[in-house]
């Protein structure tokens, strides 16, 4: 195993055990809380994948829209200085001497005008996350609503988030693996307690293929089946 690898694994396991002694540090802070059992009141459980409807609900049209009509609105912030810098360039390359004062004067224009479009580019990427973060929020919130209105009608007391398995990666990144562990703390469970499928029907939200899975294929239709012409004269 090269070095880069092994400092990998060992970031990577330095991350899991930071995040186990978080866990635990409230415990080992106060002896009195560990040394006092804290019992939670009994009640079935329930398990639910709610990154699926996340995922879902994010990838349908309504958000989809949502979220291109955002994305026109902060590029057209851009557009006046994209173009006027494309026609510096145009306009560049039509001087041969580039030494010449006119030259000289275009180029410390392009470079104004760069550094606005830097700087506004800052202002507009800021403005694209805060608003997939608050999409994000908001569909959270939506699916927390959804899984309390079921769990209480089909008489769960607790529901525990985590990712459907068996686990398949779709991660190309350490860091990125140990990420899927940590959304899946429920490794086993019975059949019968996952209400995934029930927040998907209370939202009204259709199901969509986890990412980096491959695409459903279409159902082949049958073919008709070949017709007999008829006959001369009938």
């Amino acid at each position: 195993m090269r070095t880069g690898q092994i400092a990998l694994v060992i970031a990577g396991l330095a991350l899991a055990a930071g995040l186990g002694a978080s866990l635990g540090s409230g415990f080992l802070a106060n002896p009195a809380l560990a040394a006092t059992p804290r019992n939670a009141p009994p009640g079935p459980i329930a398990t639910c994948d709610q990154f699926a409807v996340l995922q879902s609900m994010l990838g349908g049209p309504a958000y989809v829209k949502s979220r291109e009509e955002r994305s026109a609105k902060i590029a057209a912030m851009t557009a006046g200085l994209d173009a006027e810098i494309a026609a510096l360039r145009e306009k560049m390359n039509t001087i041969t001497d580039r030494n010449s004062p006119e030259a000289k004067e275009l180029q410390a224009k392009g470079q104004q005008l760069s550094l606005q479009l830097r700087a506004k580019k800052a202002e507009t990427d800021k403005l694209t996350e805060q608003g997939n973060l608050k999409e994000v929020e908001e569909v959270y919130r939506l699916v927390i609503d959804a899984t309390q209105a079921v769990a209480k009608r089909e008489g769960y007391s607790y529901v525990i988030g985590s990712r459907s398995l068996p686990a398949t990666f779709v991660s190309q990144t350490l860091s990125g693996a140990f990420q899927e562990m940590y959304a899946r703390p429920v490794l086993f469970s019975p059949d019968g307690i996952d209400i995934t499928d029930l927040i998907f029907k209370e939202l009204k939200v259709d199901r969509l293929p986890p990412p980096g899975s491959e695409p459903a294929k279409p159902e082949a239709k049958p073919s008709a089946a070949p017709t007999t012409p008829a006959a001369p004269g009938k």
